[in-house]
Parts: structure tokens; sequence; C-alpha cells
């Protein structure tokens, strides 16, 4: 009989091949902290210097995530070209949506359905 199983801290590591993004996105959490940690606090600061010209704004982990991927798209756009960094980076801030949704909703998405409501956020 194996007894109860211990809860562990935080958000489980979910299984990323080695050196690929989402390997690199986990290893930089001793640094910047999970996703939602990191980009709420850039939506936090985005959100004071945006208040004086835009009174109310209310930018979310998720905006900034979406925000910079146009920021990237922007870029190849200028260039008139696409580089295969710049679709790693896009593909990337789209997965930090998809860890942002696990952290808030304490649940696992990659095997449950995906919403894809942007809009309105996690199903």
């Amino acid at each position: 009989m194996d007894g109860p199983k211990k809860k562990m801290d935080g958000p489980k590591k979910k299984k990323y091949p080695a050196g690929s993004r989402g390997d690199r996105a986990w290893s930089r959490r001793a640094d910047y902290g999970t996703p939602l940690q990191n980009h709420t606090r850039t939506a936090a600061m985005w959100n004071q210097f945006l208040s004086q010209k835009y009174p109310g704004i209310n930018l979310t982990a998720e905006d900034i995530c979406f925000m910079m991927i146009l920021t990237k798209i922007s870029r190849c756009a200028t260039t008139g070209k696409i580089t295969r960094d710049s679709l790693i980076d896009c593909a990337g801030y789209a997965a930090n949506v998809e860890l942002i949704w696990d952290e808030r909703a304490g649940t696992d998405t990659e095997t449950a359905p995906i919403d894809l409501n942007i809009a309105a956020g996690p199903g």
C-alpha cells in the first residue's frame, strides 16, 4: 500500500524535448517566474505607462503575450523576412498563454480541448 501522494508545489513540469522552446521556458522560471507572474508584472508596468494616455486601461498577462507576438510580426513585416527565430518566439508566446491559463485554472490544458475563442480566454 503506497499511502497518499504528496502534492508538489507549483505547476508540474510538462514533458518537452530537451532544448525545445518549452524546455527553455521552464528553465527560465528560476530567473523570471512563471509566465503568469512574468507577463502580469509586464502588464502592470505597461498599464501604468499607458494609463496617462488611455485612462482605465487594464492589460492582462495574455494581452502581453499577444502584443509580443505582434511585435515579432511587425519586425518580420518591416524587414520582409520571416526568420526561424521569430517563428519560435511567436510559438513560445502563444504557448505561454496556455501555461498562463493552466496556472490560473490549476489544470493541465495539455490534455483538455482547446477553446479557440481567444477573446474570451479559456473555456
